[in-house]
């Protein structure tokens, strides 16, 4: 691999703050002939259009990464004025990982650059465009690795599938949903991408800025939802208990969607490990990694819509119980100290199985009103429930199968029960989860959902209520959502999060605007729905902003919309 000195831009003739952003371009064979002509065109226009504003051409800062057979630095970090777009030209395969990976240190070293010299900076971007799928060898955590990052807002990670892209490994690599390129438009990406940058170098720190959708009819993009059913947010955070006790967070969840044939699945799943158990955090793993592997192997010869008798859940959760006692021989430990509970969920389009072992909850949306699918299990004695690894642990299998679409889901452990259910009357208190799952269905990017979540579930406001560790799955349909909010199929693309500061601080308010409640279908438009993404300076932001949600923790009444 090639490696390119940064550019000369003098940080003391120019302490303006930066828009730090990589293009990281395939230019494996495939993109051969007009496709990468376009791309060279298009890096033209780009170079063009940014230097055109004398301000951005100051703050914004372009390095291009290409990745064929090899990956290749062709310009490093430079700003717009002393960018000089490289011609681009095909080779070899599909390096995509190590391009990936090369992009994220490239960038963490421009960052550390920034911060030796007082340089401000705004939120980076990771710009990628592909016509294929990666061949490397372990481009799979190279994808993992730009996911967390994203979701720890180092950066945020757009994704651009050319004709012939793999749309759905494409996606692996973004906490989103990627875009897939119109035709050869590379021109007009580049010109958002010019015209995005410039709004953002114009803006001040704290400033909110809006983006123009490149997925409207007239657009550059498109996004492919026939591969996507759901949209998901989920976090496990360390309980205080925990932390003074030097313990690790014991729970553990999974969430994945799945394709087999013209079947699409939701698998999600969520483990406790019990408190006294020296391992209990890597049994919560075994069993969510194992119960994920094991509906994968079945749905290649079940069909989920058909009817599943309690016995294959049985069989299913006895191979958990298996895998953990295996994991506990190989710690030469006994398998009480892998001890977990269990919560399974797999929904089709018209149907769903839940599985339940021992306390926490799944609640779903059953069209008048969030319900819970069973009620926490309680063990013999106070404060104790039943474990997965228990002898008794088929006895103790709550499971069923019900025969209708469910559009909404919450799974959560018992570190959350008191918030979420009312124990008088076992009902579920839904101001806790309808702002949550308000925010989730307006939120063109669920990626930028997940770090105000685990500040929230790691809030004074939630810890003052427990002092367990907490875990939380909501997942909502993506139809539902477009019903909904009246949006049709949103962008996931921008900065933090759709409407952005604009808070709705009371019930009646969440509820009118996009609660379930309401059966009345939105009325129907031919104007484009109004459509608009935020990119806010991420080194002012401050808790402030989120604390407006934690209200209904303490005094039931719902909150405005987390991060909003």
């Amino acid at each position: 691999m090639e490696q390119m000195p940064f550019g000369t831009d003098d940080f003391a003739e120019n302490p303006e703050p930066r828009v730090p952003c990589v293009l990281i371009l395939d230019v494996s064979s495939s993109m051969a002939g007009e496709p990468i002509a376009q791309l060279n065109e298009g890096l033209v226009a780009y170079k063009h259009e940014l230097s055109a504003d004398s301000l951005a051409s100051k703050r914004v800062e372009v390095s291009v990464i290409t990745f064929g057979s090899e990956v290749r630095t062709m310009h490093d970090f430079a700003t717009a004025a002393n960018f000089a777009p490289p011609t681009l030209e095909p080779h070899g395969l599909t390096y995509m990982g190590q391009a990936v990976n090369q992009a994220i240190d490239s960038l963490e070293m421009r960052k550390k650059q920034y911060r030796a010299n007082g340089i401000s900076y705004y939120r980076p971007w990771l710009f990628l465009v592909s016509d294929g799928a990666p061949n490397d060898p372990n481009w799979e955590a190279a994808a993992a690795r730009a996911v967390e990052a994203e979701k720890a807002k180092a950066f945020k990670m757009f994704c651009v599938g050319v004709e012939g892209a793999d749309m759905e490994t494409l996606g692996k690599f973004c906490a989103g949903e990627p875009v897939k390129l119109k035709g050869m438009r590379f021109r007009d990406m580049f010109l958002w991408l010019s015209s995005s940058q410039q709004s953002v170098s114009r803006s001040t720190p704290g400033d909110e800025v809006p983006l123009e959708n490149p997925t409207t009819p007239d657009g550059w993009a498109s996004i492919d939802w026939g591969n996507k059913m759901w949209k998901t947010v989920y976090d496990s955070v360390a309980g205080t208990s925990h932390i003074n006790s030097d313990l690790p967070c014991q729970d553990a969840c999974r969430v994945v969607q799945l394709i087999v044939g013209e079947t699409k699945l939701l698998v999600a799943c969520l483990a406790d490990g019990a408190g006294s158990a020296s391992h209990a955090d890597e049994g919560a793993q075994v069993a969510c990694d194992t119960f994920i592997q094991t509906i994968e192997q079945a749905s290649e010869s079940f069909n989920f819509d058909e009817t599943i008798h309690r016995e294959t859940a049985i069989a299913w959760c006895n191979g958990l119980r298996s895998r953990i006692v295996q994991r506990a021989s190989e710690l030469d430990v006994d398998t009480r100290q892998l001890a977990c509970t269990f919560l399974g969920a797999v929904v089709t389009e018209n149907s769903a199985l839940f599985i339940q072992i021992g306390d926490g909850a799944i609640v779903r949306w059953n069209g008048d009103g969030y319900r819970h699918v069973f009620w926490p299990q309680s063990g013999e004695f106070a404060n104790t429930t039943n474990f997965l690894t228990d002898k008794a642990f088929i006895e103790n299998l709550d499971f069923t199968q019900i025969r209708e679409r469910v559009d909404e889901l919450a799974i959560f452990s018992d570190g959350l029960e008191r918030l979420v259910l009312r124990f008088a009357d076992q009902t579920v208190h839904e101001p806790f989860l309808s702002p949550l799952f308000a925010t989730l269905r307006h939120t063109d990017d669920p990626g930028d959902y997940f770090q105000p979540l685990r500040e929230f579930l790691d809030s004074e406001k939630v810890n003052e209520r427990t002092d367990d560790d907490k875990t939380l799955i909501l997942t909502t349909r993506l139809r539902w959502c477009s019903t909904l909010i009246n949006m049709g199929k949103t962008s996931r693309w921008g900065g933090n999060s759709v409407l952005a500061g604009k808070a709705q601080s009371s019930r009646s308010a969440i509820r009118r605007t996009m609660s379930p409640r309401s059966t009345t279908k939105p009325r129907q438009t031919k104007k484009q729905p109004s459509w608009q993404l935020w990119y806010s300076w991420p080194r002012r932001k401050s808790w402030r902003s989120q604390r407006g949600l934690l209200e209904h923790c303490t005094n039931g009444v719902a909150a405005p919309l987390l991060g909003f």
